[in-house]
């Protein structure tokens, strides 16, 4: 996978913005429920997903460690427990 990431995009840079992305879709993924239009959105989930929407353009400096294929200068918001 490294390989491919390497061949697809021009630097590490491009990487650490594409796993960010990767990442964030994730987080997002997995509260999905929450969002549906029979439930409650609470206003906790509602900003910890508008952070997580919110995280490439508020991360300006995402580093991609490619040997220990880990992102670094990122913080992820804390989910809420509901």
């Amino acid at each position: 996978s490294e390989l491919i990431m390497a061949s697809i995009f021009k630097d590490n840079n491009q990487v650490a913005y594409y796993e960010l992305r990767k990442k964030r879709n994730e987080l997002l993924k997995e509260t999905d429920f929450h969002a549906l239009s029979d439930v409650t959105l609470s206003s906790s989930m509602r900003t910890y997903r508008q952070a997580l929407r919110d995280l490439p353009a508020n991360t300006p400096n995402p580093q991609w460690d490619g040997e220990t294929s880990t992102l670094l200068n990122v913080t992820f918001p804390t989910k809420p427990t509901e």
